[in-house]
């Protein structure tokens, strides 16, 4: 007790004089004790007078920036405050101004090393070096994500979601027409298209990749790696796919726990990640070894997975610091640390934003249609196949991914911390110190819901920007505004598609991605794979609202009032859904999702386009 009051002393001591708000409060949302306890001490402590707690007792509700968006900064009068503990001091912030500083000062605002922790898992990457490390990993990277390796993101994209749409129509005629798990659907297109693109593994493991044929010349484990199929137990217990998603669903424990722990400890789901770790690193690091030049060779670069594509890079790149003879820059361990990092960057984050980008588009058929009419400009058999073209997707189809993220960033806050103290400058113009061994919390999805950096699209909607509205992207005379094309490895800031004609938000407003040299490097490729499914999709059918309580014959038998009415509710229990889904919920299929139809355009039941 002594040393918390102390703590406690001297973390508000540094709040004073940091020049910030603040306020105060028992713990920290996020400490260990309080993730597994939180939610039986909030019910007690909501007992408590609203006089005594009221200040403070939303800051200790995990997720409270994503609900309460703008609104504590307003209370403060400043878009950034400190949280005081005894535990620690928490800045949360969505100044643009200080955010720009914070992403660029990467030495003054570390990462913090759980993170670290959690993806560097199977070696050092991109993401958690730093220094003169992180300039070996870009070097290499860079070429990774070049413009012509979206292509092959786009042809495995498509193919992935053709199949979808023939499962999913398939589905809807043999159980009632409606959609209610598209979220887990598209989470697990979204690693199957990932671990081909990547690794160059096909997965045949799930309904719909049953429905899949193979591609001429695809090849499997046995033939690729050496590895037996997932049907031989004496190679793996675990397929790849599933020991992949035992990882994925299980990183905090494999990070923070050691392995012959984790082998030997009574909790199943323990010992499971164990085994998909164990496997998982087998399967991949095989696999890595195989990816020599001269496999690479054999094929064009639009036709190498990325595996491929990286060990081209660090084979024909030399280390110019090395004294001695030239060699790969990155070593075997360090690439698989790479392409791990690239399936946890590009899979659960893609899959979350075409499932809120979808029902956003069904809650918004007028949107829905406009983007319709712009894929009929081009050829839509064309454009929706293998080797249609990327970047002939519409500037309507690409504001809507925009105004998605905006709405609902892949991750809700983008962790720092201090080890000294640090000034930044705040947008208003003040000058205020961070103190020393502070969390920073950079609320992302406050920050793109800020009226201090957002101007109102409609000036007369006070809801302006909690709305979806792709259009407050476009410019007002229709034109390109080329100035928001980022085109290079570094630049993550809004619009950044190529040949877009975007508005571009103040810098470190919006930040889906990251900010700064350090953001996320596979942006691009998100958006080739949303677009892909959104172009197969949408070509030749609409996503459509679902009224479970009606069938399609009930729906028809309404009125054209009451059909409105019947839509007006299911509109508002969609977006009352949306605003309250989690991703890890999403995944697993937890939590309640919007239920859609997939219904063939100018068949529409329950809104007439």
């Amino acid at each position: 007790m002594i040393r918390s009051y102390r703590s406690f002393r001297a973390n508000l001591a540094s709040a004073k004089a940091s020049g910030l708000p603040y306020v105060i409060v028992p713990i920290t949302n996020y400490q260990i004790f309080w993730i597994f306890t939180g939610k039986f001490f909030l019910a007690v402590l909501c007992r408590l007078p609203e006089t005594w707690t009221a200040s403070w007792i939303d800051f200790l509700k995990v997720g409270w920036s994503s609900r309460l968006f703008h609104q504590p900064f307003k209370n403060f009068g400043c878009d950034a405050f400190l949280t005081v503990s005894p535990f620690s001091n928490v800045l949360w912030i969505c100044d643009a101004a200080a955010i720009t500083q914070i992403t660029s000062r990467t030495e003054d605002f570390e990462k913090p090393s759980i993170m670290k922790k959690i993806l560097d898992i199977f070696g050092e990457n991109i993401f958690t070096s730093g220094g003169q490390d992180w300039k070996r990993h870009r070097k290499v990277m860079s070429p990774v994500f070049a413009e012509r390796h979206n292509y092959v993101i786009w042809d495995e994209s498509i193919r992935q979601a053709s199949h979808l749409r023939r499962y999913l129509l398939n589905r809807q005629k043999s159980e009632g027409g409606i959609i209610d798990d598209m979220a887990v659907e598209l989470h697990r297109l979204s690693l199957h298209v990932i671990c081909r693109t990547v690794y160059g593994v096909p997965l045949y493991e799930t309904p719909i990749a049953l429905a899949l044929s193979p591609r001429p010349g695809d090849k499997t484990l046995d033939s690729t790696c050496g590895l037996r199929s997932r049907h031989s137990r004496n190679a793996h217990l675990l397929g790849f796919g599933n020991a992949l998603n035992g990882v994925l669903d299980n990183l905090a424990s494999i990070a923070v726990c050691s392995q012959r722990l984790l082998a030997i400890s009574p909790s199943r789901s323990h010992r499971f990640a164990y085994q998909a770790y164990t496997e998982f690193f087998t399967y991949i690091s095989t696999i890595t070894r195989s990816k020599t030049v001269a496999v690479a060779a054999e094929r064009g670069p639009q036709e190498m997975d990325l595996l491929e594509a990286l060990t081209s890079s660090n084979r024909n790149l030399t280390d110019d610091a090395s004294s001695g003879p030239s060699r790969s820059i990155l070593s075997d361990t360090e690439i698989t640390g790479n392409t791990f990092l690239l399936i946890v960057a590009g899979h659960e984050t893609t899959a979350q934003a075409m499932y809120q980008l979808l029902s956003l588009l069904a809650i918004h058929p007028s949107i829905q249609r406009e983007i319709q009419k712009s894929l009929d400009k081009h050829r839509r058999s064309e454009l929706a196949s293998p080797s249609g073209d990327p970047s002939r997707i519409s500037n309507s189809a690409s504001a809507a991914l925009l105004e998605s993220l905006r709405l609902f960033p892949p991750v809700a806050n983008l962790p720092r911390r201090t080890v000294r103290p640090q000034s930044l400058q705040l947008g208003d113009g003040r000058t205020v110190t961070v103190p020393a061994d502070t969390e920073v919390n950079i609320t992302i999805g406050t920050a793109h819901r800020n009226s201090n950096q957002w101007t109102r699209y409609e000036l007369d909607d006070a809801d302006d920007l909690h709305g979806f509205k792709p259009r407050r992207w476009m410019r007002s005379d229709g034109t390109k505004d080329n100035s928001v094309d980022g085109g290079n490895f570094t630049d993550a800031r809004a619009g950044e598609h190529r040949g877009s004609g975007y508005r571009k938000p103040q810098r470190g407003a919006f930040l889906p991605f990251g900010e700064g040299v350090r953001a996320c490097p596979g942006r691009r490729f998100a958006n080739t794979e949303v677009m892909a499914v959104l172009t197969v999709l949408l070509s030749e059918h609409s996503i459509e609202l679902a009224v479970p309580e009606l069938d399609e014959a009930g729906l028809k038998a309404l009125s054209g009032k009451e059909r409105k009415t019947a839509w007006l509710q299911a509109r508002d229990r969609a977006m009352a859904t949306l605003n309250a889904t989690k991703g890890l919920a999403l995944k697993l299929g937890t939590e309640e999702v919007v239920p859609v139809k997939l219904v063939e355009r100018g068949k529409e039941t329950i809104y007439d386009f």
